[in-house]
């Protein structure tokens, strides 16, 4: 799950699961292989060393991915461009399997979120990370929670504040989950998510936030993944 633009041309988010960066696991040579949307191969992946304390950079043919998440068991977050013509934020994950999602309790989920925005200056590459909380009723279905996003000009960060939750759609025993974000800002405005792992320990999904912007008060469309675990 995540969100994809193409570099030239129609930059509009594109959240659809199609869209983004198929990626599996091929067990009878122990690798990873990529695939890109409206393509039908497959690239094995390989690490390629930075040296230079950058995220975890792998490449196959010519796309590459920037691992963006550490310290989760079953769910990753990356950043990927493919052969400089398509880019995006992903959130992969083994998928907890139906009946499998508890269904008396409740949890608190927290985690990261990462982005792109067309917002730009000429100096400086921006882009979007921040926290997600979510807070899961498992027994009557109900779901509550807020993103807080930052806007990163350079090495200067600019937080757009902590927006809460509204008109979510989850139900008891769900696999999935949805709402938007309580804004005012005219745009593309959602979020989708699935539980990761064997009885829902951490979650993934995908976001597109409009946003007014700190730096010149003009609205600008942010989209990308998240990633975030239980208890």
């Amino acid at each position: 799950m995540g969100a994809s633009h193409a570099i030239e041309g129609d930059q509009r988010p594109q959240l659809g699961a199609s869209e983004q960066l198929q990626v599996r696991y091929v067990a009878s040579t122990n690798m990873y292989e990529i695939q890109l949307p409206d393509s039908q191969a497959w690239a094995a992946i390989s690490y390629i060393p930075t040296g230079d304390g950058s995220p975890i950079n792998f490449g196959g043919g010519d796309t590459h991915l920037w691992l963006r998440s550490e310290g989760y068991q079953y769910s990753r977050l990356f950043e990927w461009n493919g052969n400089d013509s398509i880019v995006g934020y992903e959130a992969i994950g083994i998928a907890t399997a139906p009946g499998s999602v508890p269904t008396a309790g409740t949890a608190s989920y927290s985690g990261q979120v990462m982005g792109f925005t067309p917002e730009d200056n000429s100096f400086d590459s921006m882009f979007i990370s921040g926290s997600i909380a979510m807070n899961f009723n498992f027994g009557s279905g109900a779901l509550t929670g807020s993103i807080s996003p930052i806007l990163h000009e350079g090495f200067a960060p600019h937080s757009l504040g902590t927006i809460d939750f509204r008109n979510t759609v989850f139900s008891a025993g769900s696999t999935t989950f949805s709402g938007e974000f309580d804004t005012d800002v005219a745009g593309m405005n959602s979020f989708s998510g699935m539980f990761t792992g064997p009885k829902a320990e951490e979650a993934i999904g995908n976001f597109a936030l409009p946003y007014k912007s700190p730096i010149d008060s003009r609205t600008y469309q942010a989209a990308g993944a998240f990633v975030a675990k239980g208890p």
